[in-house]
């Protein structure tokens, strides 16, 4: 159970940001900053 748990926390920043959070795979944001702030 604990373990289930675990990857179910690990895989809510993977799937933000697959969803197009406004960050890339590698974290960076994928958009201007000024932009990201008027998303935030």
């Amino acid at each position: 159970m604990s373990e289930g748990r675990i990857n179910i926390i690990d895989a809510t920043p993977i799937e933000a940001a697959r969803s197009g959070s406004g960050h890339d795979k590698s974290g960076k944001p994928t958009k201007d900053p000024k932009e990201a702030k008027n998303e935030s």
